[in-house]
């Protein structure tokens, strides 16, 4: 298997970042491609830089199709090029607990189903992507 070599569990899960670099306060969009409780793995257009200190603020559909906004800090631990994409990995200042619900809440439901792919409430189908990529 792949990712014999990762100690945490991940999980898929499908939300887009407001990624801030704490040096410079640049703010850029990436999305997530995996996420455990300790750190999350994101796709992103341009470099960021092993070591920086990152805020990330995530944004998932909840019921209804309503926005769920959460926040956590962490730093970047690795980040490669990629097809034109930066893949990185994010370790988190601390693991997710009370400043991020939703995230635990999906994890536990994900782990309850056999680790299935996170799901807002009463949303069915496949969620379109953003205008701009459209």
């Amino acid at each position: 298997m792949a990712d014999e070599w990762r100690l945490k569990k991940r999980y898929p899960m499908t939300a887009w970042v407001d990624l801030t670099i704490k040096e410079t306060g640049a703010v850029r969009r990436g999305y997530v491609t995996n996420i455990s409780r300790e750190g999350v793995g994101l796709y992103y257009l341009g470099t960021v830089g092993a070591g920086q200190e990152v805020n990330l603020t995530l944004h998932m559909l909840g019921p209804g199709g309503a926005e769920i906004v959460e926040s956590v800090r962490g730093h970047v631990v690795w980040e490669n090029q990629w097809g034109g994409i930066t893949i990185m990995g994010i370790k988190f200042d601390q693991p997710l607990g009370k400043s991020a619900p939703t995230i635990l809440e999906r994890m536990n439901r994900a782990e309850a189903d056999g680790g299935q792919q996170f799901r807002a409430a009463g949303l069915s189908g496949s969620i379109p992507p953003p205008a701009s990529m459209v």
